[in-house]
């Protein structure tokens, strides 16, 4: 199968519920929580490269009515699916469009904002999206990841034992260093890097049944802000399901 295939078959399946799929559940919800504290009142237009369902897009269109945001995706799917989302919820400030993350049709310094989330690790020459990132975004913008992180061992674990039957295809883990080294390769500053919301890595195995699922999340969430208390926060930023990192070009 391949991946265009995979995410066109993820998509369909999503489409049957768009309003909950356009939605951000619950560790969506954390992940979302994350971004938003890097988005400044001067941010007026933000991209998405792969938004997938749109969700955060949706999120940050009602939340902020005053911003454009704008999502690429490269299936066909995705696209109708999240404008599906926003149009039923009434939003004008925000649109999906099908584009190519490697070859975005946008011009050069145009964005105040660009993220991704869970896209670029998908690709085993991610450099080249995030240096059409870094083209798009203006001189001061800020670019942000949000990629698997290698420290999160629950995950790392699964993957080399799944190997080329992982359902998501090829996904790379990244360790804190490889993005620090990466944004600097990029020659952006004041680079941010921490990992958050490491009880996902556990609950995600319980989505089978939602009661037992939100059982599990209480425990490792205890989990979870014990460990941080007894550590000053270092687990969660250590060994969280993903990794954050923002620079400024």
């Amino acid at each position: 199968m391949t991946k265009q295939s995979i995410w066109k078959k993820r998509w369909a399946r999503k489409s049957k519920d768009i309003m909950g799929s356009t939605s951000l559940d619950f560790f969506a919800l954390r992940a979302f929580q994350v971004l938003d504290k890097s988005i400044g009142p001067k941010d007026d237009l933000i991209l998405e490269i792969g938004s997938g369902t749109g969700r955060f897009c949706i999120a940050l269109a009602k939340k902020y009515p005053s911003k454009k945001i704008i999502g690429i995706d490269y299936t066909d799917e995705s696209v109708a699916l999240s404008n599906k989302g926003a149009k039923m919820r009434g939003l004008n400030n925000v649109e999906f469009r099908k584009a190519d993350l490697f070859q975005l049709p946008f011009p050069d310094n145009h964005f105040d904002l660009v993220f991704e989330n869970g896209v670029i690790e998908h690709f085993k020459n991610y450099p080249e999206a995030l240096l059409e990132m870094k083209r798009v975004v203006k001189k001061g913008g800020k670019i942000i990841i949000n990629v698997n992180n290698w420290y999160c061992f629950p995950k790392t674990i699964e993957k080399k034992i799944l190997g080329k039957y992982y359902p998501f295809g090829y996904e790379k883990s990244f360790k804190h260093k490889e993005v620090i080294k990466a944004f600097k390769e990029l020659g952006l500053t004041d680079i941010k890097v921490f990992a958050y919301n490491p009880a996902n890595s556990v609950v995600r195995f319980f989505f089978f049944n939602k009661i037992i699922k939100r059982i599990v999340s209480l425990i490792t969430l205890f989990m979870e802000k014990l460990l941080d208390l007894l550590s000053q926060n270092r687990f969660s930023k250590r060994c969280g399901y993903m990794i954050f990192g923002v620079g400024r070009k």
